[in-house]
């Protein structure tokens, strides 16, 4: 009897060893479900904000053409920018979108300044901001023409 004793104080020691051992992780699971827990609890919902996706159109032969297999025209990225700090929104209109309004928002950065980043391909095309729902060309851009009985700006991408 007593050999068998000698190996149960083996056994209680492994048991409790493999216990000591087997803890260490699930404390640190627990820590990471607590951390995991505060950023959920303090998460605000109103930096996620709804987006849209706007496709722009190709223009001229590049339909066609990739339609056939061969290449589509290069893009290049234009942007746009509009110093408006007082602004609450700010849309931009043109060719590329067929001026449809909210389809093309530009993001608010510092200083008032409002951009978008568009890939165009090469081409001349119209446009205009809408500020708070007013039809703007662009203050920057001094060349513009008259269409559809209003002022707008004209910019040439190039390839």
């Amino acid at each position: 009897m007593r050999r068998f004793q000698g190996g149960k104080v083996a056994f209680w020691a492994f048991t409790a060893t493999v216990l000591a051992l087997s803890s260490v992780p699930s404390a640190l699971f627990v820590d990471g479900l607590a951390k995991y827990r505060r950023f959920i609890d303090q998460f605000d919902m109103d930096i996620l904000r709804q987006n849209r996706v706007a496709f722009v159109p190709h223009r001229g032969r590049a339909e066609s053409d990739s339609q056939r297999g061969e290449k589509a025209s290069h893009l290049d990225f234009a942007e746009f920018r509009l110093k408006a700090p007082k602004a609450e929104k700010v849309f931009l209109l043109g060719d590329f979108n067929g001026w449809r309004p909210d389809t093309l928002a530009l993001s608010r950065q510092a200083g008032g300044v409002w951009e978008i980043l568009l890939p165009l391909p090469a081409g001349k095309y119209r446009y205009a901001y809408l500020v708070d729902g007013q039809r703007l060309p662009d203050p920057e851009n001094p060349v513009s023409e008259d269409w559809e009985g209003q002022r707008v700006s004209l910019r040439e991408v190039s390839p």
